[in-house]
């Protein structure tokens, strides 16, 4: 019920899981600059968002399974690949989003979007939604549900984003 309520109360839907190894990339707001906003973390200090490029942007939540399910696996693939990570929890309660990262292994800072507005200007509809920044600080792809971070998607990466940056 917790959970219902926390979806109608954002207009957020869950998408289902993609099959393994699937990595379709949208391409919805290629080479247009990305709202920025000054989000307060989890630990209750500021930063902004997008901040530096290039990055991925990931809206998630801790009521979410599917993003339970990618997490690990998505800050294991920006590592491997050394792009920046920026996580945006859309939970009403900073307590249950630190409690959810803390229970799958995740050490990144994520920021706190706890009245919606940064996921309303981002156009979230669907949790989780990762959205790629190329070197130039504009949109280069997005892709909604979770996902499988191999090397799929280095190659969705590389082809959508590090190919729109060129001049």
């Amino acid at each position: 019920m917790r959970a219902s309520a926390a979806i109608l109360a954002f207009g957020l839907v869950l998408a289902p899981c993609a099959r393994a190894g699937d990595f379709a990339m949208e391409t919805p707001h290629v080479r247009k600059a990305p709202p920025a906003f000054a989000l307060p973390t989890l630990a209750g200090d500021q930063a902004e968002l997008p901040g530096k490029a290039p990055a991925i942007v990931h809206f998630w939540a801790s009521w979410c399974p599917s993003c339970a399910q990618e997490m690990p696996e998505l800050v294991r693939f920006a590592r491997r690949h050394e792009l920046r990570l920026v996580l945006v929890a859309v939970d009403r309660n900073a307590g249950n989003a630190r409690a959810a990262l803390r229970r799958w292994g995740v050490a990144p800072a994520s920021l706190w979007d706890r009245d919606g507005r940064a996921h309303r200007a981002w156009a979230v509809r669907v949790l989780p939604v990762s959205y790629f920044i190329a070197a130039d600080g504009k949109f280069c792809g997005r892709v909604q549900g979770a996902r499988r971070w191999d090397e799929a998607a280095w190659q969705a990466w590389r082809a959508h984003c590090e190919a729109s940056a060129q001049p």
